[in-house]
């Protein structure tokens, strides 16, 4: 098995993500990993900017289905985000759902 294939960060420019959410500390992002094949992932990244080791152009990578309640935190009120929040938390449900019986 390539390292490469195992690892939970992914290099943003590398993988074909939709942003969710944004703010000055976090970008929260969907997509497919290949570090989870066939199923729905959730990507953060902090955008903090004063730490020494200032490269921080990865994601950290978990499957979706650790991440409906996870998603919920970043609803707000008045966020520009809340309707791809919403979507990306019904588009995990339906995928999970259309997906039970695969093991």
């Amino acid at each position: 098995m390539n390292a490469e294939n195992i690892k939970p960060f992914m290099e943003s420019e590398k993988y074909p993500f939709d942003i969710i959410f944004k703010d000055d500390l976090f970008e929260v992002a969907i997509g497919e990993a290949s570090t989870n094949k066939n199923e729905i992932s959730i990507g953060i990244k902090t955008l903090t900017k004063n730490f020494s080791y200032n490269k921080n152009s990865c994601y950290f990578i978990f499957p979706s289905h650790f991440g409906i309640e996870f998603l919920k935190i970043f609803i707000g009120e008045n966020n520009k985000y809340n309707h791809k929040i919403l979507n990306a938390i019904e588009q995990i449900r339906s995928f999970n759902e259309n997906n039970k019986n695969i093991n």
